[in-house]
């Protein structure tokens, strides 16, 4: 009995782990990246251009991955004063991550497809596959237009007037906002259908 619930508690917590730190460090990443392609040098010089997992992990985001399958990497921080259009380029920083994201959806597709082919073993196959959905899961829940996720930032470009001013008064509430859409809502659950869905259709032979 003990023996089944600790490779449950294996299954469920700690083997996607990896992933989800690979999608999150990548994520971050981009973010790094695009920002000092567009001149701000700030990213770098914080170090965040880089993979290495210890310069963008969060220690108590880590740990609520691990308990609550639910974190957070450390935000790159930016400095628009540097951009040639703030504004703009700001949008392009923030689709960074969710893009990047989405780019290690289309390889793990590509991987899984090839393993299918070759009839690689079974375990290995789904744990690519699990791969596959936690890229899309960040990818598409780092675009709900709520502050602080990238979304937000992505949607406020295209606010004027009383309307963006009314939106970034939402920003201080936004991160309780997202934690009653987590905790009490249906919103995981369907995004983890629609990705449920979508993963047949993208590694279909």
């Amino acid at each position: 009995m003990l023996s089944s619930n600790f490779t449950e508690i294996i299954q469920e917590y700690i083997y996607p782990l990896p992933w989800i730190i690979f999608g999150l460090v990548f994520h971050e990443f981009c973010h790094a990246w695009v920002s000092n392609r567009l001149g701000d040098p700030l990213p770098g010089q914080q170090g965040r251009l880089t993979l290495n997992p210890l310069k963008h992990l969060d220690p108590i985001g880590l740990l609520a991955i691990i308990l609550l399958r639910f974190g957070w990497a450390k935000p790159v921080q930016i400095n628009p004063r540097y951009y040639k259009n703030p504004l703009r380029d700001t949008v392009w920083v923030s689709l960074a991550g969710p893009v990047g994201n989405f780019i290690l959806a289309i390889i793990f597709t590509i991987i899984i497809r090839v393993m299918v082919n070759f009839y690689i073993e079974q375990r290995l196959l789904n744990y690519f596959i699990l791969g596959l959905f936690y890229m899309l899961a960040l990818g598409f829940f780092n675009l709900i237009p709520i502050p602080p996720l990238d979304g937000s930032k992505i949607l406020r470009y295209f606010l004027r007037g009383s309307v963006g001013y009314q939106y970034d008064r939402l920003e201080p509430y936004g991160i309780f906002i997202l934690l009653i859409l987590l905790l009490f809502t249906g919103l995981p659950d369907l995004l983890s259908q629609f990705i449920n869905v979508l993963i047949p259709l993208l590694v279909a032979r």
